[in-house]
């Protein structure tokens, strides 16, 4: 067996139980309310990066784009911390579906899916979510709405990506 492959491996095996192991401590000790099988979210930089950027606008209308919401943790941690004003609301685009060339091909599962619907409906404002399962190549033929702010974390392929940037790019206000 090749070095690299081998590597890869070990790294999958070790970030597997990372991920189970923060699962059993969530349900364990409670460190959030929500259900989720992999932390993605809050142990990234993107996480700082959003609180920063939209730390000054909880109080104002707000309208959020997510482009991929994956187990709704980055859904959840946005509608708690932006979304106190009553005309903010947050539209979150997943169709749940497993593409060939995307990295989560072997994670997203229905328990995935569940997680997601679970988790919004335990966060403080569940009525200002839009959840639409389409592409997000579907969503932008049709929108006509602006954001404050986008958070894509969609599909991860080559030709995905800049499109994403490019849409995301004209629908910002």
């Amino acid at each position: 067996m090749p070095i690299d492959l081998m590597k890869r491996l070990i790294k999958r095996k070790l970030m597997s139980f990372s991920s189970r192991l923060t699962f059993l401590t969530n349900h364990i000790f409670g460190q959030y309310r929500y259900t989720y099988g992999k932390d993605w979210f809050y142990q990234s930089e993107l996480h700082n990066f959003a609180e920063k950027f939209l730390k000054d606008h909880s109080n104002s209308p707000i309208d959020l784009l997510e482009i991929g919401s994956f187990e709704g943790l980055s859904t959840t941690f946005l509608i708690d911390s932006f979304l106190y004003n009553p005309n903010s609301r947050i539209t979150c685009i997943d169709p749940f579906m497993l593409y060939e060339k995307n990295d989560h091909i072997s994670l997203m599962a229905h328990q995935q899916v569940e997680n997601f619907f679970y988790n919004i409906s335990k966060s403080d404002f569940p009525e200002k979510v839009r959840y639409m399962g389409i592409t997000s190549d579907e969503f932008f033929k049709f929108n006509n709405s602006k954001y404050h702010f986008i958070y894509i974390d969609g599909m991860h392929t080559e030709e995905q990506i800049p499109k994403d940037i490019i849409n995301s790019w004209n629908s910002l206000l």
